[in-house]
């Protein structure tokens, strides 16, 4: 049986170790696919009708990024520690 983690009135399932580390991963892949689109928007000379619209990816992202890192670090803060493979359990 999963064990859960009461977050605001919800019990969320706690994520395996592989989960974490797939949270992790995802979230570096996320925050550079942001980061490239960034930086095509700021090399670009001229605002084209596409830059809207690869301005909102941008953001969109970043906030999923965002996402993945807040959602490992409610779980590894308590019970994992980090190495270079991933998580681990205390």
């Amino acid at each position: 049986m999963p064990s859960t983690r009461p977050l605001f009135g919800v019990a969320l399932p706690t994520p395996t170790p592989h989960e974490l580390v797939g949270l992790m991963r995802a979230s570096a892949y996320l925050r550079r696919a942001g980061t490239a689109a960034a930086s095509h928007l700021l090399a670009s000379a001229t605002t084209r009708p596409d830059d809207i619209v690869l301005g909102d990816l941008r953001d969109s992202l970043q906030a999923a990024a965002s996402l993945c890192d807040g959602m490992a670090e409610l779980f590894v803060a308590e019970r994992h520690v980090w190495t270079s493979d991933g998580p681990n359990d205390r």
